[in-house]
């Protein structure tokens, strides 16, 4: 129960709680494993930072020029992305 579950009953391709401790992968939490990549060409990636979702108790990354690689898409092009 809780916004996990909430992400999960609203049809996610593909869910980031970016609540890694670190590394480059960013697991996806959907069960579609569409999993990203943190690209970190310059700047820096500060990982198991707070959440600011008052209801989530993962954590959060800090980026700083870096980038988020999402994997190539096997559904239709219209697709939304929410971050925060």
């Amino acid at each position: 129960t809780g916004y996990p579950q909430s992400v999960l009953d609203d049809g996610a391709t593909a869910y980031y709680r970016v609540n890694e401790s670190g590394g480059s992968v960013a697991a996806d939490s959907s069960g579609n494993g569409r999993h990203a990549t943190y690209e970190i060409d310059s700047g820096s990636i500060q990982f198991l930072q707070p959440s600011l979702l008052p209801v989530s108790n993962d954590g959060a990354v800090a980026v700083t020029t870096a980038g988020f690689r999402l994997p190539p898409s096997t559904s239709p092009p219209a697709e939304t992305i929410e971050g925060w």
